[in-house]
């Protein structure tokens, strides 16, 4: 149990972490919200934001004396144009043990922000549970993994709790990433054809936001290693767009093949979260074709009015 000291969220002006900072002041949980470069997206009197560039050596403002009864981790920097895989991976590693010592010298727990790439390039008909082994494709999923690692060795030392959530491709309608889903949005509200590469057969599953805010809450409160968060039973590409098409009032002529190969074909990303709902209490509450409305309502309501 944290009490009544505030809840220290690392990337908080982001897309999740805005999502987990309306939920926790929705829980009347006072909050800490580390940002960087965004403005901060959320005004509550509960939330007390804190701007830091975590990767500079340069202390937080008041970090001395910050008190906090736990932290849930979810700045990342992404690889882009100007940053390369491998220095987005040395940064996060770097940000990354930084959190890490500052939870364990206060003797707080951490909930970790990870995913469930880290299990790799997945193609089995079964569920995968947490027991899988990891086999990151990428030096940026490496140090997902690793920081799993070095955050439970650490933090355990400092005598907390440390959870990580291998959250599989979290989405909602303040998502700014051109996710395959966000794509499929955005030409059906444009009218413009839903294209998937390959066979579309390949699959994946996808969690509302406030379904993986609502597991780092849980977390706040019980369970210790690592757990899938998976909203949505596995889907396949082509079925994904069918599903948006069908949504936005379009015909299903608006779906069709792009010509073009899948780089992933043949993957099936299917995962077992029985641990989550046993150890943490978690499922999820917002369906798939729920989810997938409200972002089409959020960028053109008068369009599915």
């Amino acid at each position: 149990m944290t009490g009544s000291r505030p809840i220290l969220v690392t990337g908080a002006s982001g897309f999740l972490g805005e999502a987990v900072c309306r939920a926790l002041a929705g829980a009347s949980r006072p909050v800490l919200a580390v940002h960087h470069l965004r403005p901060p997206p959320l005004e509550h009197p509960a939330v007390r934001w804190v701007q830091a560039d975590l990767s500079s050596a340069v202390p937080l403002r008041g970090e001395r004396g910050m008190e906090f009864g736990a932290v849930i981790h979810l700045a990342a920097l992404l690889p882009s144009a100007a940053t390369s895989t491998e220095e987005a991976a040395r940064l996060n590693r770097h940000i990354d043990d930084r959190v890490f010592r500052w939870a364990a010298a206060r003797a707080a727990s951490v909930i970790y922000a990870s995913g469930t790439s880290v299990y790799g390039d997945l193609r089995g008909e079964a569920l995968v549970d947490e027991r899988a082994s990891v086999s990151p494709l990428d030096p940026y999923l490496q140090a997902k993994a690793d920081g799993e690692r070095s955050g439970a060795d650490i933090v355990h030392k400092g005598g907390g709790r440390f959870v990580a959530l291998r959250i599989c491709a979290p989405y909602g309608p303040r998502q700014t990433a051109r996710t395959v889903l966000q794509v499929f949005v955005e030409r059906a509200l444009a009218s413009e054809p839903l294209l998937y590469y390959g066979t579309g057969l390949r699959e994946q599953a996808f969690t509302f936001a406030s379904d993986a805010a609502a597991a780092c809450l849980l977390a706040l409160e019980a369970g210790d290693g690592c757990f899938n968060i998976a909203g949505s039973p596995a889907i396949t590409m082509k079925d994904l767009a069918t599903m948006v098409a069908r949504l936005a009032g379009k015909p299903a002529h608006f779906v069709r093949a792009a010509g073009r190969p899948d780089p992933q074909e043949g993957r099936r990303a299917r995962f077992d979260t029985r641990r989550a709902a046993r150890e943490l209490g978690w499922t999820p509450k917002v369906p798939l074709r729920d989810g997938l409305l409200l972002c089409l309502q959020a960028r053109r309501p008068e369009a599915l009015a």
